[in-house]
């Protein structure tokens, strides 16, 4: 897979993966600026803006002009907000790169966000807090990073409270899009079916002329709050889980190893916890383990949802597979068995056109070295026991696990003594 990249004049990335063929094309563009950039007063903030962004621009001054110029196409557009960025794109048949490039343009420079949309949208947001309150799957990793990180930026929810957008105005919108977004902190991504030739020249046209500012400005990495488990208690036929490992941060030279074990612990239906959880205990309908990594921090993350009366059981479960990779190590086949999952995943998730869209510009927005799937699966299979080994002992660091639960509790009294008593370190 090649690509090109490119900055224009005004500091804005411009990144091109022309793919031979393919029936569709993607246009992603994203800014630096997500809720780590926000006052603890305007949590929130970042994500209501890019929700008004779709309300009206210049040239198209209603949400319904832009949705009706998408639906006639066949398109899909969305956007999304993260701790570290937000993001515009929209996906179509090729045929039409030159257009959905326009309209992307446009909501990105001349969004009017007007102000009879303001309460409205409060209400929609609010309505979306509300749906992640009943999935408890989905709840429980705000309850985890409020643990983790207290009332610092990393630990507030992205979408914000009811009490901080409830007092948000246009005037804070502007102010905080003319500080944040920047075309120093921009990047254009094209992927898919598209006329390489042409597009960089019809990217200039409606980017080039946007005024320079300068970058992203550095979060420092959040410190760990003291408290080792929080729980929501709420009246849920199953308990969820959520554990983190705090590690490193994603550029740290054993990210690899770190998602190699964690892929090992539950990274799929083969993987440790899943046959322990679910095929051996007949429980969890979901299990996974992921690596969550910021530019600030990063951490290991496991999660499932079983029956409450046997949560603490699960917790020893999980605790007792971690310490097992610290003071057994993997088998080399387990090693191999990971690194070809994880190589395979990587490619079926590039599939579409804005996998492969993402794929790069989460790269670029992390201020990581750009690499094809082809390089990443290379240093995959560079990879060597000891790597493992030595992130298997920075994640598995007892005094750092965090466990946060929702579920019919009482109090956090009776799970204490798990981590505590979690001698998970080589004895």
């Amino acid at each position: 897979m090649k690509f090109n990249r490119r900055i224009l004049p005004n500091g804005i990335r411009v990144i091109t993966v022309p793919m031979a063929d393919h029936p569709t094309v993607t246009v992603l563009v994203a800014v630096e600026a997500g809720s780590n950039n926000e006052s603890t007063e305007q949590n929130g903030i970042s994500h209501f803006l890019e929700h008004m962004c779709f309300k009206g621009t210049l040239k198209r001054p209603t949400s319904l002009a832009i949705s009706r110029e998408f639906d006639r196409i066949g398109a899909e557009n969305n956007a999304y907000t993260s701790h570290e960025n937000t993001a515009f794109y929209a996906k179509s048949d090729r045929r039409h790169v030159s257009l959905i490039l326009e309209i992307i343009a446009d909501i990105y420079q001349n969004s009017t966000l007007p102000e009879i949309e303001l309460e409205k949208e409060k209400g929609v947001i609010i309505d979306e807090m509300r749906s992640y309150e009943d999935m408890p799957s989905r709840d429980i990793h705000d309850v985890l990073a409020k643990l983790l990180y207290g009332k610092q930026p990393a630990g507030r929810p992205i979408i914000g409270t009811t009490s901080t957008l409830g007092v948000l105005t246009r005037n804070d919108l502007v102010a905080y899009r003319e500080k944040f977004y920047r075309t120093e902190g921009t990047v254009v991504v094209v992927a898919g079916g598209f006329d390489e030739s042409k597009i960089f020249e019809e990217i200039i046209q409606h980017f080039g002329t946007v005024e320079r500012k300068s970058g992203r400005e550095k979060i420092a990495p959040p410190e760990l709050s003291a408290e080792r488990v929080a729980l929501k208690k709420k009246s849920t036929d199953q308990a969820h889980i959520a554990l983190a490992l705090p590690a490193f941060p994603v550029f740290h030279p054993l990210a690899r190893a770190l998602k190699v074990v964690m892929t090992i612990l539950g990274g799929g239906m083969s993987s440790r916890l899943f046959q322990k959880i679910r095929e051996e205990m007949g429980l969890g309908y979901y299990v996974y383990a992921t690596a969550d990594l910021y530019m600030s921090h990063g951490y290991g993350l496991i999660g499932t949802g079983v029956d409450p009366k046997r949560v603490r059981e699960v917790i020893e479960v999980i605790l007792g597979e971690m310490k097992k990779i610290v003071r057994e190590g993997i088998s080399q086949g387990e090693f191999d068995m990971a690194k070809d999952h994880l190589t395979g995943a990587l490619f079926l998730e590039l599939e579409t056109s804005d996998a492969v869209a993402e794929f790069f510009v989460n790269q670029e927005l992390k201020s990581l070295p750009l690499e094809t799937p082809n390089e990443r699966a290379e240093k995959y299979k560079k990879l060597s026991q000891n790597d493992i080994r030595e992130a298997a002992e920075i994640l598995f660091s007892p005094e750092k696990i965090r466990l946060a639960l929702i579920g019919p509790f009482e109090n956090t009294g009776e799970f204490q003594p798990l981590l505590d008593s979690a001698t998970v370190g080589v004895s």
